[in-house]
């Protein structure tokens, strides 16, 4: 049973600030491809993949442009993803920095996987989809063209603006306008290849840079939570992380799920079930992780809590919390307030 394929949000900032710096509505692309409009003020969460790559192929289509990866390429640079862009933007020389993006990427995506491929005389940077099988038809070469332009923003941040390959491998057909957006008219282009490729002379690879801004300071806490909200490695994981994001909006029906996800209701359901798990308990499961999370904040009413959590009464939310702890919300506060005083105090009492 495969992960589901997700990403964080900062890594697919560029083209929707571009797009929403154009006038184009993007809340209501993002809410045909399923995605909720919030993620946008949550960009450290993860999306399903498949969700991202129907948003690409949707606002192209609706925009008129041939591929929204080939759009605004200049402002397509990995040091604008969020925390991953100020981890990267401390890279000594090209080298590291290459090194550095080939490790991190996990901890910003489970769906694509970055390699350097090492030769004699060259490096070839690459980049593939690791499940490209799943994502929606027709999609695919804007997600493409984008990481290509992030990929080749990165290397010129330290080669220059003006730098050209002298090959690279890209796994789309041919494209019009490919060669021009990405100034490469004297690179020699392969397309329909497996995956991306630019090759980078080896002699090239001790370049440093200086930042352009003040490398900021990033606390080991933050890092921390950073990597603990890396999308999983497992079908329940990602798909609890999914779940978690899709609440930001309301509650996810099965349908909605399994539409974002990019599998049918029956197979969602299987997958669940060899893991002795149906959606509804799973459900509950990610509904009390987020239900802790925010009362952790004594700032935040009970009654923001049951809808941020879906329910539309927040009486529901207390007969549903009751029935996950044996107490209600404000007992278990009452609790845990206690509990701080006197270590020994029982947690789930019962409020006599």
């Amino acid at each position: 049973m495969k992960p589901i394929s997700l990403i964080r949000i900062s890594a697919v900032l560029p083209p929707i600030l571009s797009l929403q710096r154009a006038g184009a509505p993007v809340h209501r692309y993002l809410r045909q491809a399923n995605i909720p409009e919030l993620v946008l003020e949550h960009p450290e969460v993860s999306v399903p993949l498949a969700a991202m790559v129907n948003f690409y192929h949707g606002a192209a289509r609706a925009e008129g442009l041939e591929s929204l990866g080939l759009a605004f390429t200049d402002s397509y640079h990995v040091f604008n993803l969020g925390l991953v862009g100020k981890i990267l933007g401390q890279s000594i020389t090209l080298y590291d920095a290459l090194r550095q993006l080939c490790f991190i990427s996990k901890k910003v995506t489970s769906g694509q996987t970055y390699w350097l491929i090492e030769q004699a005389h060259q490096v070839c940077f690459c980049e593939r989809f690791d499940n490209p099988s799943t994502l929606f038809e027709g999609g695919l070469s804007g997600a493409t063209h984008y990481a290509f332009a992030l990929m080749l923003n990165y290397i010129r941040r330290f080669l220059g603006d003006d730098w050209q390959p002298t090959e690279v491998y890209i796994a789309t057909p041919p494209f019009k306008q490919f060669r021009q957006e990405f100034r490469l008219e004297t690179t020699r282009i392969h397309y329909n290849h497996s995956h991306i490729a630019i090759c980078i002379p080896r002699h090239r690879l001790a370049t440093s840079v200086a930042p352009a801004l003040p490398l900021p300071s990033l606390s080991s806490e933050r890092i921390d939570t950073w990597e603990a909200t890396a999308p999983k490695q497992d079908f329940v994981g990602t798909l609890e992380q999914t779940l978690t994001t899709l609440l930001l909006d309301s509650y996810p029906t099965i349908e909605v799920t399994a539409d974002v996800v990019g599998i049918s209701i029956r197979t969602l359901q299987r997958n669940l079930s060899q893991q002795g798990l149906t959606y509804s308990r799973l459900m509950d499961r990610v509904r009390y992780q987020k239900a802790l999370s925010l009362m952790q904040d004594a700032d935040i009413p009970l009654i923001e809590v049951a809808y941020a959590l879906g329910f539309s009464d927040p009486a529901n939310f207390s007969h549903a919390f009751k029935r996950w702890t044996g107490v209600s919300p404000r007992q278990f506060l009452k609790n845990r307030k206690m509990l701080v005083k006197n270590p020994s105090y029982p947690l789930n009492c019962q409020q006599r």
